[in-house]
This record gives structure tokens, sequence and C-alpha cells, in this order.
């Protein structure tokens, strides 16, 4: 009868002692899956950031970063030389077309030419009150005022002149007139050049202010 106890006792120790070897066993494995992925959150975090000041310490990278900035500051520099040369361009040409005298008109606006297309060197002359007029008609720029208005086309510009002119008939009557003249450009292999010119003398929609300050 004690022998009888002995094992069944001894039984129920071992079932026990395995069950509970198994609910430990199911227990501790979420656990222990858990701090694994926590462990190893750090470290793919850790690699990611050493991978990104690897790529900033590369001295490729670097060296194509400053080329790009070198080659946005060249842009900027050569976009504002072309804006220059073209208004160099235009006031150049209204100062010496806007001083053509009615007896040197031919040797005058030639000396315009290379400022010119050949279109323009068709079209474009001086306006006089009529071609058999033997009167001294002389005129002088005063001052101007150059607008770029169109820089869109690499191979087209547009600027907008307000100029003030002095106009004498034989040197005795004097006229003092405003003008506003449009140049149109074009890009050629010889740099910008006139293609051709609108010019209007403004009426009393124009506001004299906008005239008061050129020449002075």
């Amino acid at each position: 009868m004690n022998k009888k106890i002995i094992v069944s006792c001894t039984g129920l120790a071992i079932l026990l002692g395995v069950g509970g070897l198994f609910l430990w066993t199911e227990l501790r494995s979420p656990t222990e899956q858990s701090t694994s992925f926590s462990t190893n959150e750090p470290t793919i975090t850790s690699s990611s950031k050493e991978q990104r000041d690897a790529r900033l310490d590369d001295p490729q990278v670097l060296i194509a970063s400053l080329e790009e900035q070198k080659k946005l500051v060249e842009q900027a520099e050569s976009a504002s030389v072309t804006r220059q040369e073209i208004i160099r361009v235009s006031e150049q040409f209204i100062r010496g077309f806007y001083s053509i005298s009615s007896n040197e008109t031919e040797k005058q606006l030639a000396e315009l030419y290379p400022l010119m297309t050949e279109t323009a060197q068709q079209s474009i002359a001086p306006f006089y009150l009529s071609p058999d007029d033997d009167r001294l008609i002389t005129r002088a720029i005063l001052g101007q005022e150059t607008y770029l208005l169109d820089e869109s086309s690499t191979d087209t510009a547009t600027t907008l002149v307000l100029a003030k002119i002095d106009l004498r008939i034989d040197g005795n009557d004097q006229y003092l007139n405003n003008y506003i003249v449009k140049v149109h450009l074009q890009s050629s292999e010889d740099g910008w050049l006139v293609e051709r010119i609108e010019e209007a003398i403004p009426t009393n929609e124009v506001p004299e202010v906008f005239f008061e300050a050129i020449g002075e």
C-alpha cells in the first residue's frame, strides 16, 4: 500500500514537473521573441545612420554637390551677363539713332550697322517731315531709361526705352519730345543685334512724370 502511494506521488510529481516545464517554455518563448525584436531595432537604426553619415562624408558626393552649386552660380552669372549685353546694345543703338542729322543720315546710320541685323539695316531709318525737305534737322538724345521686357527666349529679346529727344530745325526751332521705343533684338553669332523698332510720341495718356528724371 505504501509502495503504491509512493509510486503515485512520484508519478504525480513527474507529471507536474513536465507540465510546469511545458508551461514555462510556452510563456518564455514570446518574451524571448519580443526581446529579440527589441534588441534588433537599435542595430538597424544605427546601421542606417552610419550609412547616411558615410554618404555625407563621401568625397565623391561632396564634389558632385559642389559642382552642382557651381553650375547654378555660373548659369545665374551667364543670365546676368546676357541681360547686361541686351541692355547695352539697345542703349547704344538708341543713343546713335536719335543723334542722326538729316545732312549726314547715310553716314551716321552706317555707323550703327554693326548693331543691326541685315533686316534692320534695310528697314530702319530716321523719320523726317518730307524726303524733299532741304532744312537741316538735327536730333540729340538728352537721356534714356531702358527696361528689359522679355528674356524668356534664348534667341530674341525686347527692351522698352523711355527717351527724351531734342529736335531742332535749321538750328533755331527747338522741339522737346518724349519717345517710347520698343526695341526688338535678335541673338546671332556676332552677339545681340537690333532687328526692328517701334517708336511713338506719347500723348497725355502717358504721364509726364515718367520722363521727368530722364537726362538729369
